[in-house]
């Protein structure tokens, strides 16, 4: 990336959100229209959506989440401090975040108790056991990827918003000086937002969600589309609490190991046993 030094401001954080979220962005809609093309042709749509390639897929899209923020962080875009990893107060963070930590892992567990309890015992097709072994081996790997994505945007909105000397004159004179004398608050909060125009402009997510199919109705991958959105937004405000992405981590991966784990979306019938 030598190269790019001498064109770019790599110390820049916004040039790092801006290029993620762009990259984001472009892959799903073309990885969309490109199932979209190869609808009709059988041999080449087969191959797109085989177990192999959708593990490549998944290998890609790991490193892409796992990487980008260790580049910006290499290249002095976003700091550890930024990102909830240095300078922590485990006390203070405990004292001010732990219940509510307990209580947003209880409280999704608990949503998602009550939604599994009301649907039909055989409202979605069984997964297979072997897909399933593999499902609860990657939720853990997948929740803290999703969780480090969202810290890298955390990172660089706060970075962004404590490097620029002026903000917009038209901007109210309490909100401007707000944004400035607050940049943990607002910077977090800007970077959930980024977070989510990137998720509203993915064609996927709006597919699963509107028309899933039976083998993601199965998985139940809208649910965990939401649950995702949920746990985004209250690890967001636990971080301001706390400044701590361990707590955020760990909300998180304990949520969806627990419920891919002990708590899929599939009841069995009454006298059929539910193997995992």
């Amino acid at each position: 990336m030598d190269w790019l030094e001498t064109r770019l401001d790599l110390t820049n954080p916004g040039l790092w959100i801006l290029a993620s979220s762009a990259l984001a962005v472009l892959a799903a809609n073309a990885a969309w229209v490109l199932l979209r093309l190869t609808r009709g042709r059988l041999r080449l749509g087969r191959l797109l959506r085989s177990s192999g390639t959708r593990a490549l897929v998944w290998l890609v899209v790991s490193l892409y989440l796992l990487l980008m923020p260790l580049f910006a962080w290499r290249y002095g875009a976003i700091s550890p401090y930024f990102l909830g990893l240095s300078e922590l107060d485990w006390v203070g963070s405990i004292t001010a975040g732990g219940l509510l930590a307990v209580l947003l892992i209880a409280l999704v567990l608990f949503g998602w108790l009550v939604y599994r309890h009301a649907l039909p015992a055989d409202q979605a097709e069984t997964p297979p056991t072997e897909g399933r072994f593999i499902h609860a081996l990657r939720a853990p790997i997948d929740a803290a990827l999703a969780q480090w994505h969202l810290a890298f945007y955390r990172a660089g909105a706060i970075g962004w918003l404590t490097e620029i000397s002026a903000l917009p004159a038209a901007m109210p004179g309490p909100l401007r000086e707000s944004l400035q004398s607050q940049p943990f608050y607002w910077g977090s909060w800007l970077g959930l937002g980024v977070l989510l125009v990137e998720s509203v402009l993915n064609p996927h997510l709006w597919a699963v969600l509107g028309t899933p199919t039976q083998e993601e109705r199965a998985w139940g991958r809208p649910e965990a589309i939401l649950r995702s959105l949920a746990l985004a937004v209250g690890t967001t405000a636990l971080f301001i609490l706390t400044r701590n992405l361990w707590l955020c981590l760990a909300c998180q991966v304990i949520v969806e190991t627990a419920i891919a784990g002990w708590l899929p979306l599939h009841r069995p019938q009454a006298g059929v046993p539910d193997t995992v």
